[in-house]
C-alpha cells in the first residue's frame, strides 16, 4: 500500500474525529436546555369580572415549574378549573416560554341555598362570598328537586316577562306549597302540581284585580281549582277574603 492510499484512508477519518470532537465541545460549553425554554410569562385573558389573576398565578405556580416541552396542557386547564368562578379553561403554549391561559366566566342568574350560586346553563358552584348577589332571586328547596325548581323559575320569569313581576325569593316548602315572593312586596302561593298553568292564569288577573291593591294585600294564594284567595292586610292582621275567579 501505497503514502497516497494510507492519506486517502487516513485522512477522511481524522476529518471526521475532529468534527466529532468540535461538535462535542460545542454542546458541553452550551448552557442547560431546559433553562433556555423554562416557562417565564403566564397570560391570562383581560376579559374576566371575577375570578382573580393572582389565584390563577399561584395555582399554577408549581404546574409551571416543568418546561416547556414537559409541560402538561390538560394537568394546568384541570388546576384552573378549580378555581369557583371558571366555566371552562382552554391553555396553549406559545414559544418560547409563554403559557396562554383563556378562561370563560360562570355566569350567575340565582342563588340557591345560603352559600352557593346557579349559573346560567345549571351548574351549581360556590365562590365562597356572596355579599355582592344579593340582588339576585333566591332559590331555596330540596337538593334533589334542584333541577325542578330552577326550570320551574325559569319558566315562570319568561311568562312573567313585562308584566312588572320579578321573582325575588322561590321557596319549594313542600309539594302542596311553593312560595313566590315578588320584588314588589307581592306573595303568591301554589301547588307543585298546578305549576306553570296556574301563573299564566294568575298573570291574566293580575293587573285587573291584583296591581291596584297591591299595597293592602299580604299574600295570594293559588291552591284552588277554580280561583283564588286573596289575605288581606288589615292593620297588624291578615284576614282571608272571598274565592276569586282566575278567569
Amino acid at each position: 500500500m501505497t503514502r497516497e492510499d494510507i492519506k486517502k484512508i487516513v485522512m477522511p477519518r481524522m476529518g471526521l474525529l475532529m468534527l466529532s470532537t468540535l461538535l462535542l465541545v460545542v454542546l458541553l460549553s452550551m448552557p442547560d436546555v431546559n433553562e433556555q425554554i423554562a416557562i417565564k410569562k403566564i397570560l391570562i385573558n383581560k376579559s374576566l369580572r371575577y375570578v382573580e389573576k393572582n389565584e390563577v398565578d399561584t395555582l399554577l405556580e408549581q404546574a409551571l415549574k416543568k418546561d416547556f416541552f414537559s409541560l402538561e396542557l390538560n394537568d394546568v386547564a384541570q388546576t384552573v378549573n378549580h378555581i369557583p368562578w371558571v366555566k371552562s379553561a382552554q391553555v396553549k403554549k406559545i414559544w418560547p416560554d409563554t403559557v396562554l391561559v383563556n378562561i370563560q366566566e360562570q355566569s350567575p342568574v340565582a342563588r340557591w341555598g345560603k352559600a352557593q350560586l346557579i349559573s346560567a346553563n345549571g351548574e351549581v358552584f360556590a365562590p365562597g362570598n356572596l355579599q355582592d348577589f344579593d340582588h339576585l332571586p333566591h332559590l331555596i328547596g330540596n337538593e334533589l328537586q334542584r333541577e325542578e325548581i330552577t326550570r320551574f323559575y325559569d319558566q315562570t320569569t319568561q311568562t312573567l316577562r313585562d308584566s312588572g313581576l320579578n321573582i325575588s325569593v322561590l321557596n319549594m316548602k313542600s309539594a302542596f306549597e311553593w312560595r313566590i315572593q315578588f320584588d314588589n312586596g307581592l306573595l303568591v302561593i301554589l301547588s307543585a302540581k298546578q305549576g306553570l298553568e296556574r301563573i299564566k292564569e294568575f298573570r291574566a288577573v293580575y293587573q285587573k284585580h291584583i296591581s291596584p291593591k297591591l299595597e293592602n294585600i299580604a299574600h295570594v294564594d293559588l291552591r284552588y281549582d277554580s280561583g283564588f284567595v286573596v289575605a288581606w292586610r288589615v292593620g297588624d292582621k291578615t284576614i282571608a277574603g272571598k274565592s276569586l275567579a282566575l278567569r
